[in-house]
């Protein structure tokens, strides 16, 4: 009965071991994903910020009518905020590994400087630049590419500093 008990109690620690190191992999693998997919988004350019996305990525953000789906469509996405907002940028006030996701808080901000399309034709920019607070909740793929994108900010305060409400 002892050496029963005594393979059992191994048997949950090599178990627990094994579980913990595969956390560690995981965390390690999200904090490698990170500096890649932060550089991307800073990068200003369209085909590199849609790259950071697997194939058949979902985005959904607050303000667009139905979530973002695939790679064309998501650059298609950052070519319209970039031609709105060239100088578009993230900085980075917290990140958090759980699991396949890196939770982050951050600003991203930019100005309206060129038109930005809409969903009955260009809205004309008001050259007012922007800072807004956001979080988002990034699930990774192995290979490191966003296979989900939900990230949350106030748009009223977003639509008010870009100047488009009062």
């Amino acid at each position: 009965m002892k050496s029963r008990t005594f393979v059992i109690f191994f048997a949950c620690i090599f178990l627990i071991a094994a579980a913990a190191t595969s956390a560690d992999q995981a965390d390690t693998n999200l904090k490698k994903a990170w500096p890649k997919i932060f550089k991307a988004l800073n990068s200003g350019d369209p085909e590199t910020m849609a790259g950071i996305y697997a194939p058949d990525a979902v985005m959904i953000m607050p303000g667009e009518s139905a979530p973002v789906k695939g790679r064309a469509a998501l650059l298609q996405y950052y070519k319209n905020i970039l031609r709105a907002v060239p100088d578009f940028g993230f900085k980075t006030v917290s990140i958090h590994y759980a699991g396949d996701t890196i939770i982050g808080e951050y600003i991203f901000s930019g100005t309206f400087s060129g038109p930005l399309a809409g969903p009955e034709g260009d809205i004309q920019p008001t050259g007012n630049h922007f800072e807004i607070a956001s979080a988002m909740f990034l699930k990774i793929t192995p290979d490191g590419l966003i296979a989900e994108d939900r990230s949350y900010y106030d748009t009223l305060d977003h639509m008010k500093q870009m100047g488009l409400l009062e």
